[in-house]
């Protein structure tokens, strides 16, 4: 029975959207990877923001999960080259990060539509997400 009700909540879930998760911490992603499949987003993982950045153009998310510290090039700089191109612009952002400061950098992009500190409670940041995504339409 059990079985039976997980397996018509999957099928009731797949197809949500395509997520883009790019996060330095491999728990984090290993972590929202994991639970956004079993709530029927497909996802691509990224551990830095030029790899991302590859994968944002090809892969053409519905919705991007960003962490803003991250080494070499901060969550800011992919931002920046987001908005550069005609491809990338209009993608909806949620930043997902440890540090609160931060949300003073991000305030300013019209894709970034919400801002979880890390630790967060993930049943509101994958109810956001599809939020996110059905209100952009996509």
């Amino acid at each position: 029975m059990i079985a039976a009700s997980n397996a018509a909540r999957l099928e009731e879930t797949k197809g949500r959207g395509k997520v883009l998760i790019i996060d330095d911490d491999e728990a984090i992603l290993k972590l929202l990877n994991l639970r956004l499949r079993t709530e029927g987003f497909d996802t691509r993982l990224a551990v830095d923001a030029k790899s991302a950045f590859d994968c944002a153009c090809e892969y053409h998310p519905n919705i991007i999960l960003l962490d803003i510290a991250m080494p070499e090039e901060t969550g800011a700089d992919f931002l920046n080259k987001m908005q550069s191109l005609e491809i990338t612009k209009d993608i909806p952002v949620i930043i997902i990060t440890a540090y609160p400061s931060q949300k003073k950098f991000v305030e300013g992009y019209p894709n970034v539509k919400e801002f979880f500190v890390k630790p967060f409670e993930l049943p509101k940041l994958i109810t956001k997400i599809g939020d996110v995504i059905a209100e952009s339409g996509k």
